[in-house]
């Protein structure tokens, strides 16, 4: 975390900042400081959203966001992540968060019809199997 404040510090507008924004972040979240590392992620995000870290800041600051039993602010972020069409961030990834989301809000239909959509749009994919346990939990 020292490095990544030295890049910071020294280098403002080096290509380097948004790497050590994001490696800040995740050391503030593993030392159990979820607030700095969320206005950490954001900085990154709406500073360099177009970075290739901007989609994993998000996932990183959803999870957080989760985690902290604020499933509204997580939404935001998954749905950023799934509707991206230009990142290579897995987009089921981004709809089996939206779906949990969904399901810690209440709102079962929508994160029925988002696993299904994983489901059918993702047939390969490792998160189906995930999915379609969901289905069978809401059904």
């Amino acid at each position: 975390m020292q490095l990544a404040g030295e890049i910071l510090s020294s280098y403002p507008s080096s290509r380097s900042v948004p790497g050590a924004l994001y490696y800040k972040a995740l050391s503030l979240s593993r030392l159990k400081k979820p607030d700095e590392a969320v206005k950490t992620l954001q900085d990154l995000v709406s500073r360099f959203p177009d970075d290739f870290l901007a989609p994993m800041a998000r996932y990183q600051l959803a999870r957080i966001r989760e985690a902290q039993g604020n499933p509204s602010e997580a939404l935001v972020q998954y749905q950023a992540l799934a509707d991206d069409a230009r990142s290579l961030f897995p987009k089921e990834e981004g709809l089996m968060g939206v779906g949990r989301c969904q399901e810690a809000l209440g709102r079962k239909d929508e994160a029925l019809k988002t696993y299904r959509k994983i489901v059918s749009d993702f047939p390969d994919s490792d998160y189906q199997f995930e999915a379609k346990r969901k289905i069978d939990e809401l059904s």
